[in-house]
C-alpha cells in the first residue's frame, strides 16, 4: 500500500530539548551537533525524459500496482525529482494523484532542501504553498526568516487569507525563530491538536527558551480555559525548566483536560518526550501525582 502522507508527515521526530535534564543517547547528541548543509541547488536530474515519463504514470496511474511502482522508482531517485513534482503539483487537479505526488516529495525532501522550496512559497496553487511552508518548518532554518516573513505579510494583505495557508505560514515562521506566528498556532492547538500535535511540537522545539515561554505564561495565567489548554499543549515544545513550577495548579486540576495537558506539558519541558493520546481519568490523576512530587 502507499505510505499516507499523514504518516510520511511525521517521520522527521521533532529532536529533544538540551535542558533540564533531558536524556539522550550517543546518536541523537551527535545527529544534534552535527551541522545541516543547507543545498544551494537541487540535485542535478540525471534522466529527465525518464523521471517525466515515471511522474506521469504516478498522477495519471489506473491501479494501485501502477502507482506504487512509479511511486518507488521516484523516491528511488531521491530530491532530483522535487522539482519535476512541484511543477506537476501546479498543475494537477486530480486530488487523488495529488496526494500521490505529495507522498513522493514527502519521501525525497528533507532538512537540506529547506532554502530550495523558499522559492514555492510564492506558487500561484494554494496546495504548493501550503506544502511546501509546512515541509520547510519540519527543519528550522532560521535562514528561512526573510522568505517567510514575506510570505506573512503578502498574507496579512488579503481580506479572507485560508486558514491552512495561514497555519502553515505560522509554523515556517515560526520555526525560523520568530514568534509572530505564535497566536495561529495557539488557535489550532485549541481547534485541531490531535491531528496537528506532532507537528507542532516539531516546530515548537525551534524557540524553546525565555521568549516563547513568557508568551505562553501570560496566556496560561490570564486566558480563558481553551488558551490554558492550548499554552499547556505549546509550553511542552518551549518550555524553559523553569517554566515547570508553573504547570503545577493545573496538574492538581479537578479538569482531567487540563490535566492531561500538564501532564504531557511536563513531558516535554523535563524529558523531552512527546505528547500523550488518550490517558484514562485514573491513570492522568496517578501520573499528576507523581509529576507534582517532581517539579
Amino acid at each position: 500500500m502507499l505510505l499516507s502522507t499523514l504518516t510520511l508527515l511525521a517521520l522527521p521526530l521533532f529532536p529533544l530539548a538540551t535542558t533540564g535534564g533531558v536524556r539522550q543517547d550517543a546518536a541523537t547528541q551527535e545527529q544534534e551537533e552535527k551541522p545541516v548543509e543547507r543545498l544551494k541547488e537541487w540535485p542535478k536530474l540525471t534522466s529527465k525524459k525518464r523521471v517525466a515519463t515515471d511522474i506521469q504514470r504516478l498522477r495519471k496511474a489506473s491501479t494501485e500496482e501502477m502507482a506504487e511502482q512509479a511511486l518507488a522508482a521516484l523516491v528511488e531517485d531521491g530530491a532530483m525529482v522535487a522539482p519535476l513534482l512541484l511543477r506537476a503539483l501546479e498543475k494537477e487537479r486530480d486530488e487523488d494523484a495529488r496526494e500521490r505526488i505529495v507522498e513522493v516529495l514527502d519521501a525525497v525532501v528533507g532538512a537540506p532542501h529547506t532554502r530550495l522550496l523558499s522559492p514555492w512559497f510564492e506558487s500561484k496553487k494554494l496546495e504548493v504553498r501550503v506544502w511546501t511552508l509546512r515541509r520547510a518548518a519540519l527543519y528550522a532554518d532560521a535562514g528561512l526568516n526573510k522568505a517567510a516573513a514575506a510570505a506573512w505579510k503578502r498574507l496579512g494583505r488579503q481580506k479572507q487569507p485560508d486558514p491552512t495557508e495561514r497555519f502553515a505560514n505560522a509554523l515556517c515562521l515560526v520555526s525560523t525563530g520568530d514568534l509572530t506566528g505564535m497566536p495561529s498556532i495557539m488557535q489550532r492547538a485549541q481547534s485541531n491538536w490531535r491531528k496537528d500535535r506532532l507537528e507542532i511540537r516539531t516546530v515548537m522545539e525551534a524557540v524553546r527558551g525565555p521568549q516563547a515561554t513568557a508568551f505562553l505564561l501570560e496566556r496560561l495565567h490570564d486566558g480563558k480555559r481553551s488558551e490554558k489548554s492550548a499554552a499547556l499543549r505549546l509550553l511542552a515544545g518551549c518550555g524553559t525548566p523553569q517554566s515547570a513550577k508553573h504547570l503545577r495548579p493545573y496538574l492538581d486540576s479537578t479538569d482531567n483536560g487540563l490535566r492531561v495537558d500538564a501532564i504531557n506539558a511536563a513531558r516535554g519541558i523535563v524529558l523531552g518526550e512527546p505528547p500523550l493520546d488518550k490517558l484514562p481519568v485514573f491513570d492522568a490523576i496517578e501520573l499528576a501525582k507523581r509529576w507534582l512530587e517532581r517539579i
